[in-house]
């Protein structure tokens, strides 16, 4: 947290009453949140200045000790709600981006949501990889990989323009602003909107990657 405190999720379960999910540790013991009481299935969870941001179930909470603000995409078109949130960001800009399990992805930027699903030319599927850029693009990874600006997608990445597979499983991002990327395929980067593969660098029995750390 912004304070320097440990935060961990425990009991992940579909209990709402359950108690609490998100405790505190001082050095010695774990202490619940209590603003976040009754909140379950909680994936994953980011702070902003002094509030708690983090799902529970499909919803995005944005939280402190003095109120709380529930968000939910809506239907539309053929975009449904999500089953679950599976992952939290927020770019310098302060837009949030949610991924979610079976529904896509959507932004919110204290105005407005926006959803990212088929309709929009950006596939869903349960695993994602996101990282953001030294530009605050936000590239999210689906069955392909999306370049999003601004809450819009701006490119898309699939194996036509030069990717090994269109399942990614990690991304990061190196120091010069290459993106990097994981497949069962082989690894990739993309540097100035080429992409690049490393095919020839591994023998076929080391094509399989899953994780990727720059330090």
């Amino acid at each position: 947290s912004p304070n320097g405190q440990l935060i961990v999720c425990a009991g992940w379960d579909w209990n709402t009453y359950n108690g609490h999910s998100l405790y505190t540790f001082n050095g010695i013991d774990f202490s619940p949140i209590e603003h976040t009481k009754f909140h379950t299935q909680i994936n994953d969870f980011i702070f902003d200045n002094n509030q708690l941001i983090y799902n529970t179930g499909n919803r995005l909470v944005i939280a402190d000790v003095n109120y709380q603000q529930s968000i939910s995409p809506l239907n539309s078109l053929d975009k449904s709600k999500p089953n679950n949130v599976n992952s939290i960001f927020k770019n310098s800009d302060g837009i949030i981006f949610i991924s979610t399990w079976g529904a896509g992805e959507f932004s919110y930027n204290d105005k407005n949501i926006r959803t990212f699903t088929q309709v929009d030319g950006h596939i869903n599927q349960w695993d994602h990889g996101a990282v953001i850029d030294n530009e605050n693009n936000l590239w999210l990874s689906s069955n392909g990989l999306s370049k999003i600006k601004n809450q819009h997608i701006i490119k898309n990445y699939n194996i036509s323009n030069g990717l090994p597979t269109s399942l990614i499983r990690y991304l990061t991002l190196d120091g010069f602003g290459n993106i990097w990327g994981t497949t069962e395929k082989g690894l990739f980067s993309i540097n100035n909107d080429e992409v690049i593969t490393y095919k020839d660098k591994f023998v076929e029995s080391k094509q399989n990657f899953r994780q990727i750390s720059i330090g």
